[in-house]
């Protein structure tokens, strides 16, 4: 318990100064999210799920960046299990707060996933159009990390059907890129 309170000690410290991450154009951004929905649900069993998103974006103006996410999923209830893969381009903007060291962001993802269903042994596989959307805040812990954390929209379309809201955590390390003399 004693180590628990330490690292919320440190953890809290690093988030109060005054720090302010590379939001510039050329820099870096290697990362990603996880996270877990839990669903309770009466019929079928309660829906569990696990998802993992890294990335590697690069701005291309001051606060914009654009790059590219590979995700991975896994989801389980009673009736059914399914695994899904996606390569999807990913854009995020960011709202820098003036001297203050968190950013507000938005990010748009839009690609390819490939899904694979099991239902009672059957197994069904389809790629499908995936998309989603929503909003975060980066809290920078120094110059050139952040903890983000956000909510997105996801749809994938197709003959497997599904949409969801996440609560996504995150980490974003940001490189800078050395200037030319």
């Amino acid at each position: 318990m004693k180590n628990l309170k330490l690292i919320i000690a440190i953890v809290f410290m690093l988030a109060c100064s005054k720090s302010y991450a590379q939001l510039e154009k050329g820099n870096y951004l290697i990362g990603g999210s996880a996270g877990l929905d839990l669903e309770f649900v009466d019929i079928g069993g309660n829906n569990i799920a696990l998802f993992l998103t890294p990335g590697v974006l690069r701005l291309v103006t001051d606060d914009l960046a654009i790059g590219g996410v590979l995700g991975v999923t896994y989801r389980e209830n009673g009736i059914f299990s399914a695994t899904s893969v996606s390569i999807v381009p990913v854009g995020r903007f960011y709202f820098p707060v003036a001297n203050r060291n968190f950013a507000f962001y938005t990010n748009a993802q839009a690609g390819l996933e490939i899904l694979n269903v099991n239902t009672d042994g059957d197994s069904d596989s389809e790629a499908a159009f995936a998309f989603g959307f929503g909003p975060g805040v980066a809290l920078f812990v120094s110059d050139n990390v952040s903890i983000d954390t956000g909510i997105s929209f996801r749809r994938v379309g197709g003959n497997i059907d599904q949409s969801n809201i996440n609560l996504n955590i995150g980490l974003q390390v940001f490189l800078t890129r050395k200037e030319k003399e």
